[in-house]
């Protein structure tokens, strides 16, 4: 059994979000798990299962993660901008 913690290894090819976008609205489903069809049709090992699910839930804390350095650093700037425009309103006023 292949515990899946290689997805937080820095070298690890997680696919752009963007790319992860078009996968599933092409294939109705995320990469490395199989469709519906291949399922019915073959059954699963329940425990190879589990750990591409949790693969899938290690993949999306890295997203998580990536969007709140991406919340935070426009916070930031937001605050900046803000803080100009005030500055300049202020000289104004």
């Amino acid at each position: 059994i292949s515990v899946p913690d290689y997805v937080f290894d820095s070298d690890y090819p997680l696919i752009n979000i963007n790319e992860l976008y078009n996968f599933v609205s092409i294939n109705k489903h995320l990469p490395n798990i199989q469709n519906q069809q291949h399922i019915l049709q073959n059954g699963i090992k329940i425990t190879d299962f589990t750990m591409k699910l949790l693969e899938k839930i290690e993949e999306l804390t890295l997203y998580t993660i990536d969007l709140n350095h991406n919340i935070s650093f426009l916070k930031n700037k937001n605050n900046i901008l803000f803080n100009k425009i005030n500055n300049i309103l202020d000289t104004f006023l």
